[in-house]
């Protein structure tokens, strides 16, 4: 029998995350669960607010976070920058590219959760940022509106991330880059899967969303974890073309 990673990207009802598929002579099988709702991802998120920056600094992802942001920002010029972090959470992501960044920043930040949002400003601290609850999948700014979007584990929670992902994309000006991290296939993928009902990206997975959003793929790897502890994600960055 021979079992293999299920795309995302394959049609499925929108209400399911594919798990996996398993193919038996001409049997074909397909595992895949119920994914929260919006409402349902929101009071989880509001639940586990006031721990997640604990969470965050016990996976290293501070310092992952540094490390892929200072590569993918490191060849652009020195000039000022707009930013939207989609799924913002308790501001992880955001905080490590301020401190980061050569470029002056222009912060804006969108997340579900009134909890995460107050943990955000707490963890931003004095870095300006504009912060607001929104849906991504229906983003509240105009086209080609910030230089770089980011999202740190967003769209593995969604049913249909690809919806989300053009959405993301159609708010970043063309020559932009949008940067995600996304968890991946491993075991501690499996135990944020088991809790979280997220989707399970490979890296051909995560290209193969990424240009189904019309972006381009430029670099997609595992982010850096401390020794003997892989970090469970990828961090993935692509262009919006000219």
């Amino acid at each position: 029998m021979q079992v293999e990673a299920r795309n995302p990207l394959q049609t499925s009802p929108s209400s399911l995350v594919p798990v996996c598929t398993a193919r038996f002579g001409s049997w074909h099988l397909a595992l895949q669960r119920r994914a929260l709702t919006h409402t349902q991802i929101r009071d989880n998120y509001e639940a586990a607010a006031s721990a997640w920056p604990r969470k965050a600094r016990r996976l290293n992802s501070p310092e992952a976070y540094g490390t892929f942001l200072a590569a993918a920002l490191g060849a652009l010029p020195p000039k000022p920058l707009t930013v939207l972090d989609c799924g913002i959470g308790c501001g992880a992501l955001s905080a490590a590219m301020a401190a980061t960044s050569r470029q002056p920043l222009t912060l804006h930040g969108i997340d579900a959760s009134p909890a995460m949002l107050a943990e955000a400003r707490k963890h931003l601290g004095a870095i300006p940022a504009t912060l607001r609850e929104g849906d991504v999948h229906t983003l509240p700014y105009p086209d080609a509106a910030f230089d770089i979007t980011i999202a740190a584990h967003l769209l593995e929670h969604l049913a249909d991330p690809a919806t989300a992902l053009a959405e993301i994309a159609r708010t970043t000006r063309p020559g932009g880059l949008v940067l995600l991290c996304l968890t991946r296939r491993s075991l501690t993928g499996l135990w944020v899967h088991l809790r979280w009902r997220t989707h399970l990206f490979s890296a051909p997975m995560a290209n193969a969303l990424i240009e189904s959003a019309g972006l381009q793929p430029l670099h997609t790897a595992p982010l850096p974890g401390r020794r003997f502890s892989p970090h469970p994600s990828l961090a993935c960055i692509a262009r919006k073309p000219f």
